[in-house]
């Protein structure tokens, strides 16, 4: 700033030398000072401007230096501003506004009505021990339970039973030689045959709905001009299914047995020629019984079945109507079960 200043005082002195001197000092040579202002801006209310000393020197005049003070004024430029101003950091954003709180309840008044605090949940409720404790059960009443827990008191345990009736059916086959089996010439039937069976068995019946056993059983059917032999040695199930509706229910049950058998036909004029051979068949039943009559622990009734044998060469079909009866070891319709327990038909 201060050379620009000396450089326009210069040009207005027309070229003649200029010396810097001192504030308030004069020049070396004798000249008078000339006072020059350089304006930074208004300070303390006024133009702001500071004197500067310049001596312009003009000659000497009249016997002296013939210098004049030349009052100049240089207004001071304001700075440039910067090419790439600094970045700045974002103003942070305001807060969310938040949500006003809850007014307080207003102060309930004498003889309001204050309404009760939700019951609580989990391991915060408590537990009132101010009323009365609720009483002790009653060991004398009859306990209501379903009838597939209830005691036995109909049959149970250990179980011998016999079956014996009439039957009928038919028998078709080969005999027992892979040349023969399957040729028509070598096929038998027997038509309607006629006779007997005999079953017997042992098992455990768990409830009054449910037993399980094993057995077997041997009988003959005889036409006019064959008689067929046959036996079955079979595991059994016995079902009351409708033991839980009483009555008639508590008596009817169904039957399933499946084992192995074996069943031989020959010619009723003596020859033992075996004109089918069945060798060992699959044997399978399935029927129907009820045992209405009951005393003390042997129930009895009819009973009606279907009974199949079959193998690669033979097939016999068969009828079977008789009269079952079975001798249980758990309890009979007169005796009172353990414990005085009422039978829901749930």
């Amino acid at each position: 700033m201060v050379f620009t200043a000396v450089w326009l005082t210069s040009v207005v002195a027309w070229g003649q030398p200029v010396h810097d001197t001192a504030p308030g000092a004069a020049p070396e040579d004798g000249s008078e000072p000339i006072d020059v202002t350089v304006d930074e801006g208004e300070e303390d209310g006024g133009d702001g401007s500071e004197p500067i000393d310049v001596t312009v020197d003009e000659g000497e005049e009249d016997g002296g230096d013939g210098s004049e003070p030349i009052d100049v004024t240089v207004d001071d430029p304001e700075p440039a501003a910067p090419d790439d101003p600094a970045p700045q950091a974002p103003a942070p954003e305001p807060p969310a506004p938040q949500a006003p709180a809850p007014e307080p309840p207003a102060p309930a008044e004498p003889g309001d009505a204050t309404p009760a605090a939700p019951a609580p949940r989990g391991d915060d409720a408590e537990v009132d021990l101010t009323g009365d404790a609720p009483p002790p059960p009653d060991p004398n009443a009859e306990e209501e339970t379903s009838w597939l827990d209830a005691p036995a008191t109909r049959r149970s345990g250990f179980t011998f039973g016999i079956l014996l009736g009439s039957l009928m059916g038919n028998v078709e086959g080969y005999p027992n030689d892979a040349l023969k089996i399957d040729r028509d010439a070598f096929r038998t039937n027997t038509g309607f045959s006629g006779g007997g069976f005999g079953h017997a068995f042992i098992g455990v019946t768990f409830t009054d709905w449910i037993g399980f056993g094993i057995g077997g059983g041997y009988g003959a059917l005889v036409s006019d001009d064959h008689e067929t032999r046959s036996l079955a040695i079979d595991f059994r199930i016995d079902a009351w299914p409708f033991y839980g509706l009483g009555g008639v229910g508590e008596d009817l049950g169904i039957n399933f047995t499946a084992g192995l058998g074996a069943s031989n036909t020959t010619l009723n004029e003596g020859d033992d020629t075996r004109v089918v051979d069945g060798a060992l068949t699959s044997h399978v039943a399935t029927g129907v019984f009820w045992e209405p009559i009951q005393l003390w622990r042997i129930n009895m009734g009819p009973f009606a079945s279907f009974d199949a044998q079959f193998s690669q060469s033979v097939f016999q079909g068969s009828a079977w109507i008789g009269w079952r009866t079975v001798l249980y070891s758990g309890p009979s319709r007169d005796e009172e079960p353990e414990g005085d327990t009422e039978v829901s038909s749930r």
